[in-house]
């Protein structure tokens, strides 16, 4: 239910500590890529040494309203070949966020044991803090983790009131995939993350051990869009989506329109410990957790493959090697 996360311009808390004790509450003031690094590596990218931030309200956030804190940030994540190595050895795998409140006495408890982490790059996680604070005038947050999360901006905000807020939903009226190759990427410093420049493209060739299998012709999607029914537009490295909107009108006087974009797939890398690394298939479905559900990668008996057939007709016709990349350097 997207009213009931309808927010207040977020505004900045009180203070934030880092788990030395050192005021860090100007690096995480605004959402202007400037990440705090609170903790000390391991060996191991995307695991990192236990650690935490603490993070004081302060006296401007309302204690008697529906309150949120926005922690933005990014996250450096480990692969399938970094959670093998993890596996064969005494690590524990990456430890996601233990929030831990004040109790007012001291010391803390436990609200939530494992919150999550902001997947990926650019990403904001909502905690609710309605009511934890009700018996308590100390209101600290403590974040823990092991996961390698570097923070932008902690601030707060309020619900705003179901009755003022007007949902709309938009069907694109066109989907489109089409090639546009690799834009460039920049980093500002080492604790920054890598961010598309979509304004350059860097490269048109194939850039990646691409997965063997049959993907999405160019062209018009929009049929395989339309539902959650595991028709899919399979995507390449490279590929482009383009969607077409009606456009609304102005929103009425004293309300401002945000977009937001929801969305449902799978995503599948090349590492060589993922299952299947190598190809397309075995192709993803709801209702099934994982890929234990088929023991080989042949398209013929692939659940999706049986219940869509003529996608594969109309559809489903560009087939793929990773020959242009094995083959771009040669020696004689």
């Amino acid at each position: 239910d997207l009213s009931t996360r309808a927010l207040t311009i977020p505004k900045p808390v009180g203070k934030v500590t880092n788990q030395k004790g050192e005021d860090v509450t100007e690096m995480v003031r605004e959402l202007d890529q400037n990440y705090l690094k609170a903790f000390e590596k391991t060996t191991y990218q995307g695991l990192v040494k236990d650690h935490f931030i603490e993070i004081d309200l302060g006296e401007e956030a309302p204690i008697d309203e529906k309150l949120y804190l926005i922690a933005s940030g990014w996250l450096r994540p480990t692969d399938s070949s970094i959670n093998l190595a993890l596996s064969q050895g005494n690590h524990e795998p990456p430890m996601g966020l233990r929030v831990e409140i004040s109790d007012g006495k001291g010391g803390w408890s436990v609200l939530h044991e494992n919150y999550g982490v902001p997947a990926g790059k650019s990403k904001s996680i909502l905690l609710e803090l309605d009511d934890v604070f009700k018996n308590s005038d100390d209101r600290k947050v403590r974040l823990h983790t092991t996961s390698e999360i570097y923070w932008d901006a902690i601030r707060w905000a309020t619900a705003i009131p179901e009755s003022e807020i007007i949902e709309q939903e938009l069907q694109a009226t066109k989907m489109e995939l089409r090639y546009r190759g690799y834009s460039e990427w920049l980093r500002n410093d080492e604790i920054s993350p890598k961010l598309p420049n979509y304004d350059v493209i860097s490269s048109t060739n194939q850039r990646w051990r691409d997965l063997i299998g049959y993907h999405t012709r160019f062209g018009d999607v929009t049929e395989l869009l339309a539902e959650i029914d595991d028709r899919y537009v399979i995507m390449n490295a490279g590929d482009e989506m383009l969607l077409e909107y009606k456009a609304l009108d102005e929103p009425k006087e004293g309300y401002t329109r945000s977009f937001v974009f929801v969305s449902d797939g799978w995503v599948k890398d090349g590492d060589y410990n993922t299952e299947a690394s190598k190809t397309v298939t075995p192709l993803p479905m709801h209702g099934k957790s994982d890929y234990e559900y088929l023991t080989n990668t042949d398209l013929w008996n692939d659940p999706v493959f049986q219940k869509n057939r003529e996608d594969w007709v109309n559809y489903h016709t560009r087939f793929v090697t990773p020959e242009s990349f094995r083959s771009a350097f040669q020696f004689d």
